[in-house]
């Protein structure tokens, strides 16, 4: 049982609410969260996400299936949902009755807003697809040299307002065949390097370029990045229908030592085989430097997509600490001040969680500036990705405002908000069965200590904390394999990247 404790500190200032999350391996009773507990977690996401009204999503839950029902007013709204639910120890599947709200737009308008948002990302080096639209569906025809350009193509028709689903029957072609042993030496490569799979419990097979995945993973969420692991080049598709979830956390122990402090040169060679896997980078031109498992990125890249995916590639490598990125963005092609800021007003005005905000925008020889005001941290951070997705941007300044939250937070608030970090801590898969964290909550702002086994569950924690409503996080949790570390503060724009 979990222990809660309240403490008063004065009367100038706000109580603490202190817990302390027991999360050594569970007894058989308790190995997997009921299906109310399951329940309860997922709502409590999606309560705590400033996108969704309370009653907006139903969830329900039966031997570990949840069911996600109700109606949102975009498609990005009901992705998220349905990510929201992916990480949570217990979950073996997800039953998606969500239905998007009807836009007051027609089938032409949204199919010329989703040909336009095809065009505005630098990554989707083909533009020759055929749009469809019927009654807010998308249908998508084409060729593209990847699966992440195949991905891409797919998140750029989603965000459009208006599309209510998307019917992706792009094509991936490669421009020659690859050997089945590179392929699945790459494939075990990747989920090697990959932190949150414990790759000894999963068998890669590949042949005549159908890769065949089995074994068991901890969540859902780690299914999907095991099989966007395996998409690589070369490989005609993907079968993970022989992985098992796991809904418990000791599947981690069967690992060999997944967590231990990797060898600079071993984690330099992973970021290095991720860069020459991922199209969107040009490995040749960036230059990685490892010291103590702090990696230090320089040289040029096309587009800031690809400086931010050497970024996300480098933090999501089992054994970094940290990572600073200096990479210098040099377009291919010059583009007009004008023309950059009318691009990037048009792909926020695309994006159907922004579309209604007012978002200003300057542009100066590549640098992009917002400014303006949205309604929450969320919409800041996203207006900021959607603004370097665009072609032309070198950097984006983020000078957006949102409604100043109280600094001051009642009791009673503290208390809901320790409660909340608590249960997410205690059913994500992705910390390690043995750690003990303890949260403090004062005036909104949590901190984080104890002891856990990676650096990768030291951003998650983070994560976490951020995802069940924190304001801002001082993470003090130690790292075993690097105990006298210093704690970090970080605020929502400046927090880790997600995982995945």
């Amino acid at each position: 049982m979990a222990a809660m404790f309240i403490s008063c500190a004065g009367p100038q200032s706000a109580p603490e609410a202190e817990t302390q999350i027991d999360t050594r391996p569970p007894s058989k009773t308790e190995a997997v969260p009921s299906d109310e507990e399951i329940t309860s977690v997922i709502t409590t996401k999606l309560y705590a996400d400033p996108l969704y009204s309370p009653d907006e999503v139903k969830v329900q839950t039966q031997k570990g299936v949840v069911t996600l029902s109700g109606t949102v007013d975009n498609l990005q709204e009901k992705n998220r949902a349905i990510s929201s639910a992916k990480p949570i120890r217990g979950v073996r599947s997800i039953v998606d009755l969500l239905r998007v709200r009807p836009a007051l737009r027609s089938d032409q308008q949204i199919r010329d807003d989703v040909r336009k948002s095809l065009k505005l990302d630098p990554s989707i080096e083909s533009k020759d697809f055929t749009v469809r639209v019927y009654n807010g569906v998308v249908f998508l025809q084409g060729t593209v040299d990847s699966w992440i350009e195949r991905s891409l193509v797919e998140f750029a028709a989603s965000r459009v307002t208006g599309v209510k689903e998307v019917q992706d029957q792009v094509q991936v072609k490669f421009r020659f065949t690859r050997p089945d042993a590179d392929i699945q030496k790459d494939i075990e490569g990747r989920l090697r390097a990959d932190p949150w799979i414990a790759e000894n419990l999963l068998s890669v097979q590949v042949r005549n370029g159908y890769a065949a995945l089995s074994g068991t993973v901890g969540s859902l969420a780690a299914l999907d990045r095991a099989d966007a692991s395996a998409r690589i080049s070369g490989v005609r598709s993907v079968d993970t229908h022989a992985v098992k979830v796991i809904p418990h956390p000791l599947h981690r122990y069967l690992s060999n030592d997944p967590f231990l402090l990797q060898p600079d040169v071993q984690i330099k060679s992973a970021i290095h085989d991720a860069f020459r896997l991922d199209p969107r980078l040009d490995r040749s031109s960036i230059v990685v430097l490892v010291n103590s498992g702090v990696v230090e990125l320089t040289g040029q890249v096309r587009n800031l997509i690809a400086k931010n995916a050497a970024e996300e590639t480098a933090w999501n490598t089992r054994g970094v600490v940290e990572v600073f990125t200096r990479l210098t963005v040099r377009p291919s092609s010059h583009r007009s001040d004008a023309k950059l800021r009318r691009d990037v007003l048009f792909a926020l005005g695309l994006d159907s969680l922004l579309s209604q905000e007012s978002i200003r925008v300057k542009a100066d020889s590549g640098i992009v500036e917002l400014q303006g005001r949205v309604s929450s941290p969320t919409l800041k951070r996203l207006a900021g990705q959607v603004a370097s997705q665009v072609q032309g941007v070198t950097a984006v300044q983020n000078r957006l405002e949102v409604p100043l939250a109280s600094t001051v937070s009642s009791p009673r608030e503290d208390l809901l908000l320790k409660r909340r970090i608590t249960r997410m801590l205690r059913w994500t898969p992705e910390l390690e069965a043995n750690d003990v964290i303890t949260t403090t909550v004062r005036n909104g702002k949590a901190e984080l200590s104890g002891i856990v086994s990676s650096w990768a569950e030291h951003r998650n924690a983070t994560r976490i904390a951020f995802e069940a409503g924190a304001k801002t996080v001082l993470n003090s949790l130690k790292v075993r394999e690097a105990p006298h570390a210093s704690s970090r503060t970080f605020n929502y724009e400046t927090s880790p990247p997600a995982q995945g």
